[in-house]
């Protein structure tokens, strides 16, 4: 693991294959998860080059500064802090961006902020506009009780990270394919990573995220603007984020491509990696990424 300093932001990132002079090629993981969630995924990808996995901000052992308010995470933060991560990264060299549900959405807001630094980007059960639905969704919506609904959110962040029997819970909540991910035997050997991170998240960084998304995430007017090849990504089934921000995305962007994979839910690259791969893939090697 390896800490950057990004203003008065702490991310960071790590190092999986490949080396310095090659194309980096950025996995970016979704709220609430960590980048031991995206298990051995990303090594399927060494061929395009330099393999690394990142932090959202404020997700473990990235750090939100102390008192930090929470009106701070806006469209254009998110873009330009992690396009800064980039660009210490790759040195300003142009990467391959590959996020998952909010790490697809902070990947977009990369390709508009710092075009530059951004070669293709696919989001996997990605959004534009950061109102989520079933318990994610449940979760945004506390805000409106006040100090009982951050009481309430905390607990159930507490219940939701602290136990490896309720992360597992949380996953099959959102796979469609649970013998699939049953079977994912990476899973199995990686949960323990797993745990180590989400079970220090801080309830009140996740709290600013959640509320601030619903209030002010919205991508939508600026997609039109965005000229690197996007490839969007949905499971039919997605019980978090709705299919329709895919196609949102798809539709939107200048050179933009919609995949909805039926049978699947928001955890589709755990579900079936093997499907999922193939389709990142093939639209990769069109794309000369």
């Amino acid at each position: 693991m390896t800490l950057l300093q990004i203003g008065d932001q702490a991310l960071d990132y790590i190092e999986l294959a490949g080396s310095a002079d090659q194309m980096p090629v950025i996995f970016i993981h979704g709220i609430l998860s960590s980048q031991y969630t995206w298990l051995d995924f990303p090594l399927r990808f060494k061929q395009y080059g330099r393999v690394l996995t990142l932090s959202l901000p404020g997700h473990y052992p990235a750090r939100f500064p102390a008192h930090m308010p929470q009106s701070t995470i806006t469209d254009s933060w998110v873009g330009d802090t992690i396009a800064e991560a980039i660009r210490q990264i790759s040195g300003g060299q142009p990467a391959i961006l590959i996020g998952h549900s909010t790490g697809g959405y902070a990947s977009l807001a990369v390709a508009w902020r710092a075009p530059q630094l951004v070669k293709c980007v696919i989001s996997l059960a990605g959004f534009a506009r950061g109102t989520w639905t079933s318990l994610l969704g449940y979760l945004q919506r506390l805000h409106r009780l006040g100090t009982p609904g951050a009481w309430l959110f905390d607990a159930q962040i507490y219940l939701s990270t602290r136990s490896a029997w309720m992360v597992d819970a949380v996953w099959r909540s959102c796979s469609y394919d649970k013998e699939g991910l049953k079977n994912n035997s990476s899973y199995r050997q990686m949960r323990p990573q797993i745990m180590q991170h989400v079970s220090r998240l801080e309830s009140r960084a996740m709290r600013l995220w959640f509320y601030q998304m619903r209030k002010v995430a919205d991508l939508t007017p600026h997609l039109p603007s965005i000229q690197s090849p996007i490839l969007a990504i949905a499971g039919s089934q997605d019980s978090i984020v709705p299919p329709a921000q895919s196609a949102l995305i798809a539709h939107n962007v200048a050179n933009g491509t919609g995949v909805l994979l039926d049978h699947m839910d928001h955890a589709l690259f755990v579900e079936q990696p093997e499907r999922v791969y193939t389709c990142m893939t093939t639209w990769l090697d069109r794309q000369q990424c």
